[in-house]
């Protein structure tokens, strides 16, 4: 296992602009396009609803995991996504690297997905909670 953590970040992509429009959605492809083609990826941790300044604001919650020194070129994106949208101001939370991603190793032994069989973990059956 890879002893390089990565940093959780996490920012918002309003779903309401400033004007009280909907984000157009070309503007939500070319964001996502933005995030595959500079990290590889993104995971979407829900939409929610907030008020900030008094104006309620939708938005979708992002989280990217990324080495200590890509934080300031996601922190950019994330800048360019704010100007994008004629934001005032831009949620951008960059705690310290806690993120690990591993492989997963599959044997020969094991049987695959395809197969539709599955081992059952061995106290499982012998506590006689398995079919």
């Amino acid at each position: 296992m890879s002893d390089h953590k990565l940093c959780p970040c996490r920012f918002q992509i309003p779903l309401v602009l400033n004007d009280g429009s909907e984000t157009p959605e070309n503007d939500l492809v070319a964001i996502f396009a933005a995030m595959r083609r500079q990290f590889g990826g993104w995971t979407v941790l829900g939409q929610r609803d907030g008020v900030w300044e008094g104006q309620a604001e939708p938005s979708l919650w992002i989280e990217i995991a990324v080495p200590i020194a890509r934080v300031p070129e996601l922190k950019e994106l994330v800048y360019s996504i704010g100007k994008r949208l004629k934001q005032k101001a831009m949620y951008f939370d960059a705690p310290l690297p806690t993120v690990e991603i591993f492989p997963i190793e599959h044997g020969d032994d094991e049987p695959s997905e395809e197969s539709g069989s599955q081992k059952e973990p061995e106290d499982r059956r012998a506590a006689g909670e398995g079919g």
